[in-house]
């Protein structure tokens, strides 16, 4: 375990870019500013270049790699609480920042997935709960201009979760019933979701997705989404097939 000499009260994020791993997180500080930092891999995790970024957010970061570039969106602490996104070629270096119109009181999601068969046609999609409650994707080709909005009737108590795997694309959420029970919906392309669950278990925050490939296998990899949540202190983690 490597313990770094930092603090935050809201989740950090993790991403792997460039064969090193980056950790985001919102500081402690007055203004609440956004940081990041990388360790080069493998182990140990000797955490070094520190940047305080400039940008200010009441809620977590998220990020994800695409296009050869490391890119880090937070909501804003602007009148609406607007969502933001820059990127950058090194991890370490950001700009190009946009501000994208759309509003939240959480942090967004985001990961990069292919949109066709072909794997070579990928996209960042990015994911959030607005403003009223209701869950919402879009998704970009440059990870600056998004477009293709989709509004779900599903209302969430945080953020979301996004994931996926060799079948397509999952968003995750914690409802808004009386158990707060996890769910979740499934794209093959990021375009038209359905199949909705609803898990056999509860939580007062928002869960994490995590795709692991577990074996590889005669008929080709095999691997398998797993979430983790607390209920309601404790920790726990299963696959989606599991707990379904």
């Amino acid at each position: 375990m490597s313990a770094l000499s930092e603090f935050s009260t809201v989740s950090p994020a993790v991403a792997v870019f460039n064969r090193k791993l980056f950790v985001a997180w919102t500081g402690t500080d007055q203004f609440r500013q956004l940081n990041i930092i990388s360790a080069d891999q493998p182990d140990p995790l000797n955490f070094a270049n520190k940047r305080i970024l400039g940008q200010d957010s009441l809620t977590g970061p998220a990020l994800a790699a695409f296009q050869g570039k490391l890119h880090y969106a937070w909501t804003g602490t602007d009148q609406f609480r607007q969502l933001n996104i820059w990127s950058s070629t090194d991890g370490l270096n950001f700009g190009n920042k946009f501000i994208l119109g759309e509003s939240s009181h959480f942090r967004p999601a985001l990961t990069s997935a292919f949109t066709a068969p072909d794997e070579s046609n990928r996209k960042l999609f990015m994911a959030w709960t607005g403003t009223d409650g209701r869950l919402n994707i879009w998704s970009s080709s440059d990870g600056m201009n998004f477009g293709n909005k989709q509004t779900f009737n599903e209302y969430s108590i945080g953020e979301p979760a996004l994931g996926l795997d060799k079948s397509g694309i999952y968003i995750a959420w914690t409802g808004t019933d009386d158990h707060h029970s996890l769910n979740y919906m499934s794209s093959d392309f990021g375009t038209d979701f359905g199949n909705k669950k609803t898990l056999r278990a509860s939580s007062m925050a928002a869960l994490a997705l995590a795709y692991v490939n577990l074996l590889e296998i005669d008929s080709g990899p095999f691997g398998q989404e797993y979430a983790a949540w607390i209920d309601p202190f404790q920790l726990n983690a299963d696959a989606l097939a599991v707990i379904v």
